[in-house]
Formats: C-alpha cells, sequence, structure tokens
C-alpha cells in the first residue's frame, strides 16, 4: 500500500503522476513520491499541476511496501509466470508493477480510493503495463471473494481491523478449490495477520510475511 495520500500531482515537465504525501501550506511546498518510490520537496507552483484533491480519501491508510519485501513476498508465494496476482487495498499500484517485473501474467488491484486507482492507472500506462493490470474502485470488504476469484495469489496489507473485517471471506477464499489446471490459491499477510485458527503454510522476514494456502488445514 502507498503512503496516505493527499492529492495526486502531474508534472508539467515530464507529464509524470505523483502522490502528495505532506504538505506546509504556511511556505507553499509539498512532499511527493514519484512513481518509482522517490521521494522528492518541491514548491507548490506551476510545475506542477493538481489533478485532484480529495477532502475525504477514503476510510483507509495507506503505507508503500518497501521493494525488497515485495520481492520476499513473490518469493515466499513461489510466484511464476502463469499466476495472476490480486492486491487488496493496492493504493499506488506499487505492488502490481513489482509483480509483473518479476514475471507474474497479470495483476488485479482494488481499492476504496479513486484518486490512488487514478494514479495507479496513469503509472501503469505511462510504464506500458496497462494491458497487463486491472484496477478497479471499490471496497475490499465487499468484493473480495470476487476479487479473488480472478487470482492466483493476493497480497493484503491492511491494519487488524481490516483483517478482521476481510478474515470471514478469506477463510471462504482458502477453503475453495481452485479451477482444474490451476495451482492452490495462496494469501500473503504483510505485517498484520489472520487469527491464529487459520493455519498458515511458512513465512518470512521474522514473520512480516506470512502465506496461507488453500486447503491446508483450513
Amino acid at each position: 500500500m502507498a503512503a496516505t495520500l493527499l492529492g495526486t500531482v502531474l508534472s508539467k515537465k515530464t507529464n509524470e503522476a505523483a502522490t502528495i504525501i505532506h504538505e506546509q501550506k504556511k511556505w507553499g511546498t509539498i512532499t511527493v513520491r514519484w512513481g518509482n518510490g522517490s521521494t522528492e520537496h518541491l514548491f507548490n507552483d506551476d510545475e506542477l499541476i493538481i489533478i485532484e484533491r480529495p477532502l475525504a480519501l477514503s476510510k483507509a491508510h495507506y503505507w508503500r511496501s518497501p521493494n525488497d519485501h515485495i520481492l520476499a513476498f513473490l518469493k515466499l508465494a513461489e510466484v511464476s509466470h502463469t499466476d495472476v496476482v490480486a492486491d487488496i487495498g493496492c493504493g499506488d499500484g506499487n505492488v502490481l508493477f513489482r509483480c509483473i517485473e518479476f514475471g507474474a501474467a497479470r495483476g488485479v488491484g482494488v481499492d476504496l480510493s479513486p484518486v490512488a486507482i487514478n494514479a495507479a492507472r496513469h503509472a501503469a500506462e505511462k510504464a506500458g503495463l496497462g494491458a497487463k493490470i486491472e484496477f478497479l474502485v471499490g471496497d475490499a470488504a465487499e468484493c473480495i471473494e470476487e476479487i479473488a476469484a480472478k487470482a492466483d495469489v493476493l497480497f493484503l496489507y491492511t491494519l487488524p481491523a481490516g483483517i478482521k473485517a476481510f478474515e470471514p471471506a478469506l477463510r471462504r477464499v482458502l477453503e475453495t478449490h481452485p479451477p482444474k489446471g490451476r495451482p492452490p490459491r495462496r494469501l500473503v499477510t504483510y505485517r498484520y495477520h489472520l487469527s491464529d485458527a487459520v493455519k498458515q503454510s511458512k513465512d518470512c522476514l521474522f514473520g512480516l510475511l506470512r502465506v496461507y494456502m488453500a486447503g491446508v488445514g483450513n
């Protein structure tokens, strides 16, 4: 997930979109995060176009998962060139961009925030990944099973309250057998995990990442 979004800007020089992660109104400056993960402190002047500034972005909070941790997730879940990966609460889409770079077949991202999804779609098109990643605006609590049905691997990074809300649907996902010829569905949680009643298969990064396999004692 991405850092808290205060809005989205577009550079007039490079036509690249960035998310606003901090603003100092007194001095007219903002801190933005570009699609490659770098941050920059800028004056809010004519070099930037404000695309959107929502009054209430969403009910969620966003953090960008470090790229080395994303790589660890991909290895832990044994993501292959035939896998479709879904990011539940995808923010600016960074996890899915790294998945495609790693070799996943396709990606699906869902997020409650239209601003985050617009930024993700823009970045995907700019990177030439628009045909490989589908971004959807929606409440994951209401569509998680529908999204899971499209995917071989699910990635979830959200607060404990979100995990608790999603767990009943996720348990049903883990109890569902994949279509014939597809590998067992894998759910990977980051930092915050399902209850101990749900059996995990393995973890890494000292428990930061856990993978749950469909049909493994759940």
